[in-house]
């Protein structure tokens, strides 16, 4: 839904501009998102496996877009997930390792 503020603006951008430009900017996200997932794959081709922690410290990136992208791989078979136990009680830390094929 488009939301017009001023008069102005209706006469000056017709629904063809506007339609362009909303597909022009959702398919330069879409294109954000599969090169965030390819970096993410990639660090962790390279690192082996990591926690998010350590993931957020190399790439500056927020927790949140970092799992989601991550979830995104999982489902895609190109990541796997997998705890190891320390020697201290508490939850234990959650890995990601990148599948090589």
């Amino acid at each position: 839904m488009i939301k017009i503020v001023s008069k102005k603006i209706i006469s000056t951008i017709s629904k063809d501009q506007t339609e362009k430009e909303f597909y022009r900017h959702s398919r330069d996200k879409s294109e954000l998102q599969i090169s965030t997932e390819e970096y993410l794959y990639d660090l962790l081709i390279h690192h082996g496996p990591m926690t998010r922690g350590e993931i957020v410290k190399l790439t500056k990136l927020p927790r949140t877009t970092i799992y989601d992208h991550l979830i995104k791989l999982i489902l895609k078979d190109r990541v796997i997930r997998f705890s190891k136990l320390g020697k201290k009680p508490g939850r234990p830390k959650v890995y990601f390792k990148a599948l090589r094929f």
